[in-house]
């Protein structure tokens, strides 16, 4: 998303996550040594990660605009949010159309997953999509494979890389 940050010439951004989400990053050291690597990468480029908000539970089109807007309202100098989930991009998404917020002109959203949820939507949001359906497709084959009498151990690496989708809202 550093890339995307730069391109869209966005000085300050915020950022909405899960706490499971954040437990996650905070226990994987190299993660957290990405995450200053980005935080440094984003700062030399002149971009700040000024505010943060954190939730619990699944995430739901209505927490999306509620923490959208309590973001906006801490940290109204924010030009670009980033979500954790599609879905909480798409309620993002809806606070500003609720609330006359000119998306991506005034403010600059995205998600992660790649959901069909965003097609629904009145403009595409941006995703990174994580390929996930595929993801699982490929677990499910590998699963059924190791079930066949023929079966034999080969090591293999599938790699799936995620793809910067920008819709409509960068």
């Amino acid at each position: 998303w550093g890339e995307a940050f730069i391109i869209l010439d966005a000085a300050d951004c915020g950022i909405i996550c899960s706490d499971e989400q954040r437990a996650i990053f905070d226990s994987l050291d190299s993660l957290l040594e990405q995450e200053t690597f980005i935080r440094q990468a984003l700062s030399e480029a002149g971009i700040t990660l000024c505010d943060q908000e954190f939730f619990s539970g699944g995430s739901t089109l209505l927490l999306g605009r509620q923490l959208t807007e309590k973001l906006l309202e801490r940290s109204p100098e924010i030009e670009m949010i980033y979500y954790s989930s599609d879905t909480m991009s798409c309620g993002g998404l809806m606070h500003c159309i609720m609330n006359d917020i000119s998306v991506p002109d005034q403010l600059a959203l995205a998600g992660f997953n790649g959901l069909d949820l965003r097609n629904g939507m009145p403009m595409l949001t941006a995703t990174m999509n994580a390929y996930r359906f595929e993801i699982g497709k490929k677990a499910a084959q590998l699963i059924l494979e190791h079930e066949q009498p023929d079966y034999r151990a080969v090591r293999q690496v599938v790699e799936f890389k995620p793809d910067i989708e920008f819709g409509d809202t960068l």
